[in-house]
């Protein structure tokens, strides 16, 4: 049994091995050309395949045989025209890439018509071609007799560097030329070599594309041929597809002449492929990816506007914030120094009734009421704003004359212009005005624009209103420019108003800086509600400003004549009118003389009037007072006087607080000067500005007059101790570069001069001064203040001081001493000596001999 097994299996691989065998097909897909001359080189072009079951693995290689027939059965009579070796290496049902073999049709073959065999031979046995060698496909073709005379040029493209290709592609060629003419190419004749594509296998020159070519003038002998490598270059605009290559030759002319009497030959198909980034998926990549940077950009410029406007509204709060705080903290300032006057004579006042000082009693309630009624018009100014933004503004008109109206308003403030030494001018074109105003309305934008420019303009100047009847068309145009309208000017010979200002003077709690007001600042309020009365009205405001020489704003009333006549126009104000600081400055005028008044002198610096009135009545009883409108005019006073202590506010015109300040402790004559400053600015950052110019205190209004008093108390008794410091001690000199201070600088320059001039018979008080470059005056009080001696005192004093040295360093007697320190008397020289030190010269050297001993 085991035997029979074995034997049906021998039997089934057998016979598995007889039919699991490879078959190989080959056949030719492409000729280059099918009409030809004996002797020409032609390029075939063949696939192989294996057909069969198992795979090739021996031999190696086989062998492809290309044959030409008579007819299309293979015999012994067929001519062997070229083969090529191949590797075997196939797998059932693979095919062989396609492969170029070139061969020579034989010189010797007659002209006529043939078939091409291909032939595989895996035992390379040349002898045995027939029809059992695979010879599955014959090509035809055709000979040609060879020309009769001259020569004549044939070609074909042997290969390429790759048969796909893109639009702008450059591939190497190379192909052979052969002369297979019976005489050699002129030597001065050319023939030409040309590629061209088309569309089709049919030869059709019209639709030729050229993509190389060259002229050679070389002689070719008949039979020979050369080969030539050129590059092709395909034009980017060659459309995606099957194109075929075509190769030309010709023995003269020119391309223009190319036509179907040249020799064509058909290399092949190639085929041209669209660049990877113009195929469909590119596009749509691009189409995706420029879509998505697109919308990138797009999400990026929203972003980076919504943050541009998230900033701008951010800055803008920002503003608005610093507006409202600067609002706020000048808001205050006017709340503060009303409060001041008004919570100071609250307490004054019943120490005023006890007294029985009825005249001093009624001024004190004047004054609480006049500031009263400041505080009052500030907070009615910001109730009109409040209900000009919510529309609740009512206006009243009544026909009445506008000029009596204007006249009496100006009235009004004629005193407090005299009191600031102004120029003070109403100018009408009209004698009478009747028109359709509101009273209230008027006196509102008026005394505003009035009293700013009061405010505003320094002693000396000019303030002027005009009244006038003209058309808009003369001034800046209005919606209706034919209607009439009443002009009010109010102009000044003030500050100005800087040019950068203008644009933002009318805007809503914008100030100007109070550097380029020269210390005086308003509350952005005044005049933002001027414009939104004069636009609820109907009418308009704009100004004309000139840095440093003045401002004028005008008011345009649209005149009508609709409303009910009012023979008495006052009756419809809100409140009875009173002008800002009406009152005039009085001055106490102070005298150097000592001996009249030994109460220290206090210069008030103040451009309120009822604030001064205040610091006044609490500090007249103690102190001798001075009185300045301002700090430039402060200034000038405490150079001159060189008073005991100053008290200053800090917002004033012409000069400010810190700058008064900065201006009298940087000055040799009045840095010992102590300084108060008085503000409504309570920030902690004007605090430290003040301190840093040099201030001495710092009191926010309103402030305790017990708080004041304390100290000036204080400041002055710091100044007594600093004269204990200098008389007992002469001030050290500066080492190493040290800046000493403009007190001690200013005493050691006195001891100077002294000790220069201690025997000079003409010195004295005057030639000191001379020397010192300051005033009588100035010398004293400072040295009295430093010291608490006169200047003959001190001279006297440092006499003394040099006479002690030489007591206690020379054997010189006492009157060559006193002759030395410059006194004339001995005698004199003794008794003072004895008055400073408590001994006389002579005790002076008794008990320093007997320290010595």
């Amino acid at each position: 049994m085991f035997r029979v097994l074995a034997v049906v299996g021998i039997w089934l691989v057998q016979l598995g091995i007889i039919y699991a065998q490879p078959d190989l097909y080959g056949r030719i897909v492409y000729l280059s050309h099918t009409s030809m001359y004996p002797g020409e080189v032609v390029v075939a072009r063949s696939l192989v395949s294996n057909r069969g079951n198992a795979p090739i693995t021996s031999p190696a290689h086989i062998y492809a045989h290309y044959y030409l027939s008579a007819d299309s059965l293979p015999d012994s009579s067929d001519v062997y025209v070229g083969d090529n070796q191949i590797q075997s290496e196939l797998k059932a049902g693979a095919a062989f890439e396609e492969i170029i073999r070139i061969f020579n049709i034989p010189d010797s073959i007659p002209p006529a018509d043939y078939y091409l065999l291909y032939v595989l031979d895996p035992d390379n046995l040349y002898a045995e071609a027939n029809e059992q060698n695979n010879t599955d496909y014959f090509y035809p073709l055709h000979i040609r007799p060879l020309p009769a005379q001259g020569p004549e040029l044939v070609g074909l493209i042997s290969n390429i560097a790759h048969r796909r290709i893109h639009p702008g592609d450059q591939v190497t060629a190379r192909s052979y030329v052969r002369n297979i003419g019976i005489e050699s190419t002129p030597a001065d004749s050319v023939f030409l070599t040309m590629y061209a594509l088309s569309r089709e296998q049919l030869w059709s020159w019209e639709h030729f594309v050229k993509v190389g070519g060259e002229f050679f003038g070389d002689p070719i002998p008949p039979g020979r041929e050369i080969l030539l490598d050129e590059d092709l270059r395909f034009p980017d605009t060659l459309s995606p597809g099957t194109w075929y290559l075509w190769y030309i030759t010709d023995t003269g002319g020119s391309i223009a002449e190319v036509d179907e009497t040249n020799n064509f030959r058909l290399w092949g198909s190639l085929e041209v492929r669209i660049p990877w980034w113009q195929q469909w998926w590119a596009i749509a990549a691009y189409i995706v990816v420029g879509g998505g940077l697109l919308l990138a950009v797009l999400y990026g410029l929203r972003r980076w506007y919504l943050l541009r406007r998230a900033l701008r509204a951010a800055r803008q709060l920002r503003e608005l914030e610093q507006f409202k705080s600067r609002f706020y903290t000048n808001i205050t300032h006017e709340f503060r120094t009303p409060l001041t006057v008004i919570l100071g004579m609250c307490e004054q006042l019943e120490s005023l009734a006890e007294s029985g000082d009825k005249q001093a009693f009624r001024k004190a309630v004047e004054m609480i009421g006049r500031n009263g009624g400041q505080l009052l018009h500030l907070i009615n100014q910001l109730l009109d704003l409040a209900r000009l933004e919510n529309d609740h503004l009512t206006l009243r008109p009544v026909q009445a004359d506008m000029v009596s109206f204007v006249r009496y308003l100006v009235n009004i403030y004629e005193s407090y212009a005299a009191g600031k030494g102004l120029a003070y001018e109403l100018t009408t074109d009209c004698a009478e005005l009747w028109m359709d105003f509101d009273p209230s309305l008027v006196q509102k934008v008026l005394s505003n624009l009035i009293s700013n420019a009061i405010k505003f303009t320094p002693q000396g100047g000019k303030v002027r209103i005009h009244l006038s009847v003209e058309h808009a068309a003369e001034g800046e145009a209005t919606e209706n420019t034919e209607q009439t309208h009443c002009l009010i000017r109010v102009s000044d010979t003030g500050i100005g108003i800087q040019a950068r200002h203008l644009p933002h003077i009318f805007d809503r709690y914008y100030q100007v800086e109070q550097t380029d007001q020269q210390g005086t600042q308003g509350t952005g309020v005044g005049l933002a509600l001027t414009r939104e009365l004069m636009k609820y009205a109907g009418g308009r405001v704009s100004v004309q400003s000139e840095w440093g020489k003045g401002s004028q704003f005008s008011l345009y009333f649209p005149i009508s004549q609709q409303a009910p006549l009012s023979q008495s126009p006052l009756n419809e104000l809100d409140q009875p009118l009173k002008a800002e600081g009406a009152q005039a400055l009085t001055e106490e005028v102070v005298h150097p003389a000592e001996h009249t008044d030994s109460r220290p002198l206090v210069l008030l610096v103040e451009d309120n009037a009822d604030v001064i009135a205040y610091l006044r009545s609490c500090l007249a009883d103690k102190y001798r007072i001075q009185i300045a409108r301002n700090g430039r005019e402060g200034l000038e006073k405490a150079l001159e006087t060189v008073p005991d202590l100053v008290v200053s506010d800090v917002m004033m015109p012409e000069m400010d607080g810190f700058a008064l300040c900065e201006r009298l402790k940087t000055d040799m004559r009045s840095s010992h000067i102590p300084l108060i400053l008085l503000t409504a600015k309570a920030a902690t950052e004007d605090k430290l500005q003040g301190l840093q110019h040099g201030a001495d205190a710092y009191l926010v209004k309103p402030f305790q007059r017990e708080e004041l008093l304390i100290r000036i108390q204080q400041l002055l008794l710091l100044r007594k101790r600093l004269q204990q410091h200098y008389r007992q001690a002469a001030p050290a000199r500066p080492q190493d570069g040290q800046p000493a201070s403009l007190e001690d600088t200013f005493l050691l320059k006195i001891r100077d001069i002294v000790l220069q001039h201690l025997q000079k018979a003409g010195f004295d008080v005057p030639f000191l001064c001379q020397e010192m470059g300051m005033s009588h005056t100035q010398v004293h009080r400072k040295l009295k203040v430093l010291t608490g001696l006169s200047i003959s005192r001190y001279i006297r004093h440092l006499r003394l001081e040099e006479g002690y040295k030489l007591l206690q360093s020379t054997s010189f007697t006492v009157a060559e001493i006193a002759y030395d320190v410059g006194f004339q008397d001995a005698n004199y020289f003794s008794r003072t000596f004895r008055e400073q030190y408590g001994l006389s010269p002579t005790q002076l050297r008794a008990k320093q001999a007997g320290f010595a001993t």
